[in-house]
Formats: structure tokens, sequence, C-alpha cells
């Protein structure tokens, strides 16, 4: 039995209507596509920063880990503060609950 996608309706309209921000691209061939709603409820339950990183991050999490591994940490924390204000905007990191 397959399972058709839903037409119409409200669904449809907010697809039409919200702006998914476009792939963060760290590097040549590393990106960071949007955030689906499984790997942020992933994020909120992870039980640490690696768990965290890699629902965030997505499928090229390793890769970017390992692009930073031996840089000055700034270089990690400006990263992260700008994937959070890619997807998220201005004022992400000071929104209760994050």
């Amino acid at each position: 039995m397959s399972v058709s996608k839903p037409v119409g309706g409200r669904f449809y309209e907010l697809q039409q209507e919200v702006k998914i921000p476009e792939p963060y691209v760290v590097a040549d061939g590393i990106v960071i596509n949007p955030p689906t709603k499984k790997q942020l409820e992933a994020f909120s339950v992870a039980a640490t920063d690696t768990e965290r990183e890699a629902a965030l991050l997505g499928k090229d999490h390793k890769k970017i880990a390992a692009l930073f591994d031996d840089k000055p940490f700034q270089l990690w924390k400006k990263l992260q503060e700008d994937i959070l204000i890619h997807f998220f905007g201005n004022g992400a990191d000071e929104t209760p609950g994050k």
C-alpha cells in the first residue's frame, strides 16, 4: 500500500509562504542543509555536544569537524554563530529554549 503525499490545504500554503534558507556552504563539497524537524528533535534530546553537532550539521558533520579540528576554537565558535544566524535569524542564540 502506497501513501500519497498530501496536496492542497494549509500544509501546501505554508510551503508557498515560508522562505527556506539556502544551504550553508562551509567549503567546496561541504554543505549544511536547512535543518529538518527531525534533526532539531534529535538535537534537543542529544546527550553530548558531539551528538548535537551531528544532528544539526547533517550528513557532512564529520567532514566539518575534521576541517576545524586543528584550528583555533574561535573559528569553530564563529561557524556555530553563523549557522544559527543563517538558518534561524539574528538573535536566535538569545531565544529561550533555543
